[in-house]
């Protein structure tokens, strides 16, 4: 422990006075013991400051969160729409083919009619020129 000469007290930071009674560790000021009550509360005033940036930080963190069950929510319901899609095309496909099949057998029945038709009249020799038309 040093004495300390009354030559060497140093000035309050806040009122310029000399009996400076306490050097705090953080901005290196001396402060007197009327002042260093009202540095103490500012300080306090600033960690509540950085308390409650944390805590609107920490609730942005958390919505966020939110935020990515929401984003998983569309990604289901994207699969189960492309799912969905597929089933219908494939059901589309399926109809379409079956109508397809059906008149392509229509036709291939016509077209053997109109060829034993045509055949018919060759060998009979039995059309004219507006059987031709």
């Amino acid at each position: 422990m040093s004495i300390v000469k009354i030559t060497d007290k140093k000035h309050c930071a806040v009122c310029n006075k000399h009996g400076g009674v306490l050097i705090c560790n953080g901005c290196r000021l001396t402060f007197c013991s009327k002042h260093v009550i009202k540095h103490r509360q500012e300080l306090a005033y600033k960690l509540e400051d950085v308390m409650h940036e944390h805590d609107l930080i920490r609730q942005d963190i958390e919505q966020s969160s939110n935020e990515y069950s929401h984003l998983r929510k569309i990604d289901k319901w994207e699969k189960e729409s492309i799912k969905k899609i597929q089933i219908a095309a494939e059901t589309a496909r399926v109809d379409l083919r079956e109508i397809l099949d059906k008149s392509k057998r229509r036709l291939i029945k016509k077209s053997h009619h109109i060829n034993s038709n045509l055949n018919s009249s060759w060998k009979s020799d039995d059309f004219s020129e507006n059987d031709l038309v």
